[in-house]
């Protein structure tokens, strides 16, 4: 792994690679789509250390990233950070970007706290109580536990569970997107990331993986 991330090393190193190994394994994943994955995972996680989404808006920015259905002007400069003036207030922030009828359609959030408590979380930082949910329960079915969604999130946001984060990765690439086996690396950041942020540091990590996996 250290070949693909030079900071990837020593029993932290090993433990990812073994974890890496059990999902591919348990979701049937082959060489070149591994690669891939792992490529992503690198890029989106910071390798490995980031499993916490980052809510640390500015005010500015909150009102140029997300529209006035999901968040007012006076609600981004409320909660939004100005510099030497308030910080960021985080909960606030995503229970308003991701609560409401928006957060009810396109993520399932339908409980007070749910844009907070299921903030992303994980590598690939997934969000929301849908996706979540349908996590915990196959996690539960397969390792026989008995976590609830927010559990579930909060150990996603653990730094300590990387064998965890890396298996709901897994799942949430090949169970709940379906991307299929073969799929270009451009598709697989455009089903990860929404869009093509990032591509040149994603495509470093998957040229070098090449050199190894496929």
């Amino acid at each position: 792994m250290n070949k693909i991330s030079p900071a990837i090393v020593g029993v932290r190193g090993q433990l990812i690679v073994d974890a890496l190994n059990d999902a591919f394994q348990q979701y049937n994943i082959q060489p070149y789509d591994a690669n891939a994955i792992i490529a992503n995972l690198i890029h989106e996680s910071r390798e490995f250390t980031r499993f916490e989404e980052n809510l640390n808006y500015s005010a500015a920015a909150l009102s140029k990233l997300f529209g006035r259905h999901r968040i007012s002007l006076n609600q981004c400069n409320m909660y939004g950070r100005i510099d030497g003036k308030q910080k960021a207030n985080k909960k606030a922030i995503a229970n308003t970007i991701y609560g409401g009828n928006w957060g009810k359609i396109n993520l399932g959030n339908t409980v007070q706290n749910d844009g907070w408590e299921l903030r992303g979380s994980g590598a690939l930082q997934m969000t929301g109580r849908a996706v979540i949910t349908l996590f915990t329960v196959h996690w539960n079915k397969l390792k026989g536990t008995q976590l609830a969604v927010y559990n579930m999130a909060d150990l996603l946001r653990d730094k300590a569970n990387i064998t965890l984060s890396i298996h709901a990765a897994c799942w949430f690439i090949r169970e709940f997107r379906r991307v299929r086996p073969g799929t270009s690396f451009t598709g697989y950041v455009l089903v990860i990331n929404g869009g093509l942020n990032g591509i040149d540091d994603r495509l470093r990590y998957f040229n070098r993986g090449a050199k190894i996996l496929v």
